[in-house]
C-alpha cells in the first residue's frame, strides 16, 4: 500500500465516522401537542347549555382548563365543559387549555338569542303632570293602546306631542283600522266640526300628534285622556325591554301662548 492509498482510505474513514457520530447524537424532536373543540360553534337561547369536548393529542396529560373568553358576562363553563350561556344576547367565546401546554388553546364560538316574545307588556308610570297610561279596554297582548292623560293640570286648548319606539320590537299603529289619523281624540277637548285638529304621522320611529280644541278662547282643564295612541307588537321580537321616549311635547295655554312640557312613559317590554 502506498501513501496516497493509505491518506484516501484514512479520508474515507473520517468521513464515514463523521456522518455516524452526527447523525447518531440528533435528538428526535418533540411531539407538537394539538387541541381542539367540538362543537366549534353553537347557537343557544338565553340561559341555554351546551356541553362541549377537548381532544387533547400528543401527550399522555390530556386535562384542559375550560373558561369564557369574555368572563362572567359571557356565561359559565364547568370543569366537566358544561356551558350556560349569560341572560344577554350576542357571541361569545369558550376557550380550553391544555393541562399540558398552556400555550394550545382551543376555540368555540357561541351565539346566544334572546327567547322569542308574544306580546307587549306595559307598566304605568306614577308621577309626571302628563303621562302615558295603559287603556286596559282596548288593549289586547299584541295592540297596546296608550292614553295620553293630564293629571291636575291647568287649562289649556291643545296638545302637540312626539313619541319614539325601539321598531324592532314595536310599531305605531292606528287605535282602530277604521281612524284616518295615528292620533285619536281623548275625552277632554271638543274639537268640533272640520276641519279638525287632529293630526298623527307616523315616520320609522317617530309618532308626531296634536289634537286642539275647536274655537277660540276655548280653554278647558287639561285632566283626563286628552289623546290615545297605539303600538302593536313586532313579529319576530324577543323577550326584553322596548325603548319608549317622549323627546318634546307644548300645549297651548289659556292665554294664547305655548308652553313646553314632559310627558311621562311607562315601562315597555315584550314578553
Amino acid at each position: 500500500m502506498n501513501l496516497r492509498t493509505s491518506i484516501s482510505i484514512f479520508s474515507g474513514c473520517a468521513s464515514l465516522v463523521l456522518i455516524l457520530a452526527c447523525g447518531g447524537n440528533t435528538p428526535a424532536p418533540a411531539p407538537v401537542v394539538g387541541i381542539s373543540v367540538a362543537p366549534t360553534t353553537q347557537t343557544l337561547l338565553v340561559g341555554g347549555t351546551q356541553t362541549f369536548t377537548a381532544t387533547v393529542t400528543n401527550t399522555t396529560n390530556t386535562a384542559v382548563t375550560w373558561s369564557v373568553q369574555e368572563g362572567a358576562a359571557g356565561g359559565t363553563i364547568t370543569s366537566g365543559g358544561l356551558y350556560t350561556a349569560p341572560g344577554t344576547a350576542g357571541t361569545y367565546h369558550v376557550v380550553a387549555t391544555s393541562a399540558a401546554d398552556a400555550t394550545k388553546t382551543a376555540l368555540a364560538t357561541v351565539t346566544v338569542n334572546g327567547l322569542p316574545a308574544t306580546g307587549l307588556a306595559y307598566v304605568d308610570p306614577t308621577t309626571g303632570s302628563y303621562r302615558l297610561v295603559k287603556n286596559t279596554g282596548l288593549s289586547t297582548a299584541t295592540h297596546l293602546v296608550l292614553d295620553l292623560t293630564g293629571v291636575g293640570t291647568t287649562n289649556g286648548a291643545g296638545i302637540a306631542f312626539t313619541f319614539t319606539v325601539d321598531t324592532a320590537k314595536a310599531t305605531w299603529a292606528k287605535v282602530i283600522p277604521a281612524d284616518t289619523e295615528y292620533t285619536q281624540n281623548g275625552t277632554v277637548l271638543t274639537l268640533g266640526t272640520a276641519p279638525l285638529a287632529l293630526k298623527g304621522k307616523v315616520a320609522t320611529t317617530t309618532l308626531t300628534g296634536v289634537v286642539g280644541q275647536k274655537g277660540t278662547g276655548a280653554s278647558v282643564p287639561l285632566t283626563g285622556v286628552l289623546a290615545r295612541v297605539a303600538l302593536d307588537f313586532k313579529a319576530g321580537a324577543t323577550v326584553g325591554a322596548v325603548t319608549l321616549t317622549s323627546p318634546k311635547a307644548q300645549i297651548l295655554q289659556a292665554d294664547g301662548t305655548i308652553a313646553t312640557v314632559a310627558i311621562t312613559p311607562g315601562t315597555l317590554t315584550t314578553n
